[in-house]
């Protein structure tokens, strides 16, 4: 079952993913994302050495912390 997950990105990492999908035949963009993301939660994982539980309660909503 496949979800829909919106999410900010930054304007210049976005741009790259579209000049990827747009030069790479049989790519979309959903497909890199979902990539990426596997790739960057595979990542985590094997630096914390398991995969992460589930979550016990819904995950938090609101105003978006700041990176600064």
């Amino acid at each position: 079952m496949k979800k829909i997950l919106s999410v900010k990105i930054d304007e210049e990492v976005t741009d790259r993913a579209r000049n990827a999908v747009y030069w790479t035949p049989g790519t979309t963009l959903n497909s890199l994302v979902e990539a990426a993301l596997t790739a960057a939660l595979d990542h985590l994982e094997k630096k914390r050495g398991a995969p992460f539980q589930p979550r016990q309660t819904a995950l938090r909503t609101g105003r978006q912390i700041s990176d600064k």
